[in-house]
């Protein structure tokens, strides 16, 4: 009975090393490359140097500069919460 207790416990042992050499060496170099297709990404072009499409929507954008919004108390912000 000790013997074969022995046995599966040496069994067991060996399945989980040969499980953790084989985890190790999938990760460290797996068998699966992904394969370059040598293109560099471009990238998209920039809106200075298109031209609208043929039959596009005119749109009319204000030439004044943007400016920043003063921000807003806290106690401001919860009197337009309630």
């Amino acid at each position: 009975m000790q013997d074969s207790r022995k046995k599966i416990n040496w069994f067991w042992a060996i399945v989980i090393a040969l499980l953790f050499a084989v985890l190790i060496v999938w990760f460290s170099s797996p068998t699966r490359e992904v394969a370059q297709d040598g293109t560099p990404e471009t990238d998209a072009p920039i809106a200075e140097f298109t031209t609208a499409p043929e039959g596009g929507v005119p749109v009319n954008l204000p030439d004044t500069p943007m400016t920043n919004v003063p921000p807003q108390s806290q106690d401001s912000v919860a009197a337009d919460v309630e």
